[in-house]
């Protein structure tokens, strides 16, 4: 119920689920800039879940074509990144064409830039023994790549939510050791049903 905590939670949900950029969720220290960062105005609900709109990315420069990334809910779970985009929001009122990822309830208006999230980030692992340096806002991206593919999820769409442009998306995608006995354990099976007569 922290706002702050609740802005960093949903982050960490958004950069996940919808694999994207640093740049595309979180504000550089640079500045905000209300036609190149997200804002409020760019989440919109329906009965599966959210959507978000994207207008410039690294391959969007010219706002040449909206990036539209869906959000599904996950009920009952505290990795839903629905319930809990809206709760941070809730407790973190802001402005339309505001940040995303800000709260205007004091007199400073605070929004989460990439170096506050990158250190509260690295914190929390230290916290749990994790060796923080290896990981950062990208993580999220490879992270959510990585688990789309595990869970099954088209290549293609895989590329199309993560606005990728290229095949460069697939060497995030980190498969697990019993996934590489199962895809060898594949192969064999295939080789087994060729006519082949054993030596």
């Amino acid at each position: 119920n922290i706002p702050k905590d609740a802005l960093f939670w949903a982050a960490l949900l958004l950069g996940f689920f919808g694999m994207l950029r640093k740049s595309n969720f979180l504000v550089p220290s640079s500045g905000f800039c209300s036609y190149k960062h997200l804002t409020r105005s760019a989440f919109t609900m329906y009965s599966w879940g959210m959507s978000v709109t994207i207008y410039w990315t690294k391959t969007i420069q010219f706002q040449q074509r909206p990036l539209f990334v869906a959000l599904s809910r996950i009920p009952s779970s505290p990795l839903c990144p629905v319930s809990d985009i809206i709760h941070a929001f809730k407790i973190s009122p802001a402005g339309d064409a505001d940040p995303a990822l800000s709260s205007c309830i004091t007199k400073t208006p605070f929004y989460l830039t990439y170096p506050i999230f990158l250190s509260k980030l690295r914190g929390i692992l230290s916290s749990i023994g994790l060796k923080s340096a290896d990981y950062a806002g990208h993580s999220l991206r490879r992270g959510g790549a990585t688990w789309a593919f595990q869970a099954g999820v088209r290549s293609e769409m895989i590329k199309s939510q993560g606005d990728w442009k290229s095949q460069a998306y697939l060497k995030y995608l980190e498969l697990p050791q019993d996934a590489k006995v199962q895809s060898s354990l594949q192969m064999a099976r295939a080789i087994m049903l060729l006519p082949i007569k054993n030596k």
